[in-house]
């Protein structure tokens, strides 16, 4: 999903508010299967507030906590896997 956080950052950058509803739904579900409640709820929000067509000021606010989240959350995974 790495390809899928760049693209949303840069979604957020130009204020496309349609392709940050899309791209944090994709993401929203990914997350749900994971059970990341805190990263679900981070992109549940970006997602209400793009499709509201927020202004770029809260967008950005939110992107920041879902990337962040993201980030812990990929960590995590990463830390499961076996040395190689």
């Amino acid at each position: 999903n790495d390809p899928v956080v760049a693209t949303l950052a840069r979604a957020v950058k130009h204020n496309d508010t349609p392709e940050i509803e899309a791209l944090a739904h994709r993401l929203l579900g990914s997350a749900r299967t994971l059970a990341a409640s805190a990263l679900a709820a981070a992109l549940e929000e970006l997602q209400r507030v793009a499709a509201a067509r927020g202004m770029a000021g809260t967008l950005a606010e939110l992107h920041a906590l879902a990337a962040a989240e993201y980030q812990r959350v990929r960590a995590y995974i990463l830390d499961l896997k076996p040395d190689a």
